[in-house]
């Protein structure tokens, strides 16, 4: 559920994008991203708890990144926060855009890959973990190479939008026993 919440913020992150690309509609500042990114987050939390058992090393080292882009995303939301209130975070405080890239990149790929080592989840799940950390590096290739731009943003905040709502769909019980007929949530499965 909480991708799935996560995938619709990064939706309103994209319409914002949008309004920035092809309008002269003042917006504010933009807090759809990073809220969503602590949402999804939040989110592989519980893909922790069900791969630890299966595959600790992988799992153990993607929550790591996972908690450090849980400090770079929240620190993000605080500096946004404030720029509602008036006030500029200093010039350093871009620091914690590297912890939210730590957590999205390596994060997602360990996720995903020890997902496809274990057997509490699909290989759709676990493919799908793989593709926000792919989005995410197209997007610092694009920024690297062009610079950022709002239709950048909404270009990447749409892809981020649509891989969260396909794995929170994917995540879904309903879903994984069709998927699966011997998955975890299977209670007639022997």
């Amino acid at each position: 559920m909480l991708f799935l919440i996560g995938g619709v913020f990064q939706i309103g992150h994209a319409l914002i994008m949008s309004m920035k690309a092809f309008t002269e509609i003042a917006t504010p500042p933009e807090i759809f991203a990073s809220v969503g990114q602590l949402l999804v987050f939040a989110g592989l939390l519980g893909v922790y708890f069900t791969l630890v058992d299966e595959t600790p090393r992988l799992v153990r080292a993607g929550g790591l990144c996972v908690a450090l882009g849980v400090a770079g995303f929240t620190a993000i939301t605080v500096g946004t926060l404030a720029e509602f209130g008036g006030i500029d975070p200093p010039g350093w405080f871009g620091v914690f855009t590297l912890f939210g890239i730590v957590g999205i990149v390596p994060g997602f790929f360990l996720f995903g890959a020890a997902t496809l080592r274990a057997d509490a989840h699909s290989r759709t799940v676990g493919l799908l973990l793989i593709a926000p950390a792919l989005v995410f590096l197209a997007l610092i290739a694009t920024v690297l190479i062009f610079g950022t731009s709002p239709p950048t943003g909404l270009v990447m905040g749409s892809g981020l939008a649509l891989t969260y709502l396909a794995i929170g769909y994917s995540l879904r019980p309903e879903f994984a026993l069709a998927d699966d007929p011997t998955s975890v949530g299977d209670a007639t499965a022997s």
